[in-house]
């Protein structure tokens, strides 16, 4: 039963480890969408994007 608690605790931690990696990669990845937007001159869509986190 120890092994098993163990195993069960391992995968939680590495579950919520690889959602938080998920929406700190999707920040860093709309940051630089909508960075590029701006500086091409697409401020409204960037704002929108932007708007939706």
């Amino acid at each position: 039963m120890k092994f098993v608690s163990r195993g069960l605790y391992t995968v939680i931690i590495l579950f919520i480890g690889w959602l938080g990696n998920f929406v700190l990669d999707t920040q860093f990845v709309v940051g630089i969408v909508t960075g590029w937007l701006i500086k091409k001159g697409y401020d409204s869509i960037a704002n929108q994007i932007l708007n939706l986190l």
